[in-house]
């Protein structure tokens, strides 16, 4: 079971675990913005296929993440499971425990402050909003 995010990290996940040739479902909301994403032309090559508890042991599940993920109604289904979680919260030691994850790897697809800094430096706003998610 990897966690991480339906918009920006699963489809990163998404195309790593599909060029290790594994069979992938996604969540459901992962899957909608995966079909929009293919209405664009932009293709994603290899088994996957929307989130179905029946055949849920044969596959890599990706799966948004919350606080205590690993206690979600998933991991009674799933005998032998193995989670992680992607996100920028990683980096905190706490966060296998925030999780309830066997690891946690510290990924993050925002830009970091020295690009935000030096595009605020080329627009030339008067006022810049910064909003961060705590």
């Amino acid at each position: 079971m990897l966690f991480g995010c339906s918009l920006g990290k699963s489809k990163e996940l998404l195309k790593t675990l599909l060029s290790a040739s594994l069979s992938v479902i996604l969540h459901s909301e992962t899957f909608r913005l995966l079909q929009l994403y293919e209405k664009l032309n932009i293709k994603f090559d290899g088994r996957y296929t929307r989130f179905d508890a029946a055949t849920i042991a044969s596959y890599t599940v990706t799966y948004p993440p919350t606080p205590k993920a690993g206690d979600s109604f998933l991991s009674p289904r799933v005998k032998h499971r193995r989670a992680t979680v992607t996100t920028s919260w990683a980096i905190d030691t706490e966060a296998v425990y925030r999780y309830q994850c066997d690891v946690a790897f510290p990924f993050s697809d925002h830009v970091d402050f020295p690009y935000l800094y030096s595009l605020a430096d080329c627009v030339q706003n008067e006022v810049i909003y910064y909003i961060t998610y705590i």
